[in-house]
C-alpha cells in the first residue's frame, strides 16, 4: 500500500474523475444503443437489397443529434484521465534527466515525487525544498574540496544517489547531476508536511546504503513524474536562509517556485549568497 504524505490529486478529485469515468461510459453505451436502433429502422425502411445505405443513414442521422452535446461534456475527459494515470504510474525520472543543467534540475524537482520501496511497503512524498550544489568553484559544496573517498560520488555519472551523515547521525539525501566529472548535486531538504533533510531520510527510511546507487526501482529508491504541474520561479522572494513558511493544507496548484539562500553555508563566502534553494 502506498503512503503519501499529501498528494496534489486529493480524495474528492479522484472520486469526481472515477464518477466521470462511469458517466462516460453509461453516456457511450445509451449512444451506441441508439445507433443501433435508427440503424435498424433505416434499413427496413430501405427494404431488401438497401439495408446497408439504410444502416449507413441512421447513423449519420444519430452523429449529428448527438455529436456536438457529447463532444463537449467530453472535451476535459482526457486530460483528466491523463492527469489521473500519471498520478498513479508515475513515470519513473531517468539518468538523461539528471544530465542536465543543475540548476534547471533543481527546479523541476519540485513537484515531482521520491519514492521508496522497502520489502512490500511503498512510502513516496512530494519534493517540496531542494537546494544546488554546482561545480568545484561552488565552496558551499563538499566537492570545492577535490575528489575524495566521499565526494568521489559527485564526480560520477548522473542520477546517482549521494548520502552522507551529519552530526554522526543524521542522513541526507542528494542526487547527482551534470556530466561525469564535473561535481554537481541536488540536495533533497524537503517534502511535502516535512521539512529538514534528516527528517526526510528518517521518514522514508533512507540510509547510507543508498550511496553512489542509482535512482530506479531496483534499488528501491527513485524519483516519480506524476503529472503534478508547478509555476516558473518569480524572482528573488527570500533572501534568508529561514525555513519555507507552512502552506495552508487546502491549498491546490497552480503554485509559484520561491528561492532564497542556501542553510547552513555562512563559511562559503561570496557562495553563500548564491539564491540556489528552491521551495515551493
Amino acid at each position: 500500500k502506498t503512503e503519501n504524505v499529501r498528494s496534489e490529486i486529493h480524495i474528492p478529485q479522484a472520486l469526481s474523475l472515477l464518477i466521470l469515468q462511469r458517466a462516460f461510459r453509461l453516456l457511450l453505451a445509451a449512444w451506441l444503443r441508439l445507433f443501433a436502433e435508427a440503424a435498424f429502422r433505416q434499413a427496413l425502411a430501405f427494404g431488401r437489397g438497401q439495408w446497408f445505405k439504410g444502416v449507413v443513414c441512421g447513423l449519420a442521422h444519430q452523429l449529428v443529434i448527438y455529436y456536438k452535446p457529447i463532444a463537449l461534456i467530453c472535451q476535459d475527459l482526457p486530460k483528466n484521465l491523463i492527469s489521473y494515470i500519471l498520478y498513479r504510474m508515475g513515470r519513473v525520472l531517468t539518468k538523461k534527466f539528471f544530465d542536465r543543467s543543475t540548476i534547471k534540475v533543481s527546479k523541476e524537482l519540485l513537484g515531482k515525487f521520491l519514492v521508496r520501496k522497502d520489502g512490500r511497503k511503498t512510502i513516496s512524498a512530494m519534493i517540496t525544498e531542494v537546494e544546488a550544489y554546482v561545480g568545484q568553484r561552488d565552496l558551499a559544496s563538499h566537492a570545492s574540496r577535490g575528489k575524495t573517498e566521499r565526494t568521489k560520488v559527485m564526480f560520477g555519472k548522473p542520477g546517482q544517489w549521494y548520502v552522507y551523515l551529519i552530526y554522526g547521525m543524521y542522513c541526507c539525501l542528494n542526487i547527482v547531476t551534470e556530466r561525469e566529472e564535473y561535481p554537481a548535486a541536488i540536495l533533497i531538504r524537503g517534502v511535502e508536511g516535512i521539512s529538514g533533510p534528516g527528517r526526510v531520510c528518517k521518514y522514508l527510511k533512507i540510509n547510507k546504503k543508498f550511496n553512489e546507487k542509482p535512482a530506479n526501482k531496483k534499488t528501491g529508491l527513485w524519483i516519480e513524474d506524476r503529472g503534478i504541474k508547478i509555476n516558473p520561479v518569480r524572482g528573488k522572494t527570500s533572501k534568508t536562509s529561514a525555513a519555507p513558511p507552512a502552506r495552508a493544507s487546502n491549498e491546490v496548484n497552480p503554485r509559484s517556485i520561491k528561492r532564497g539562500k542556501r542553510v547552513g553555508v555562512d563559511y562559503a563566502g561570496a557562495w553563500k549568497h548564491k539564491l540556489w534553494r528552491f521551495y515551493l
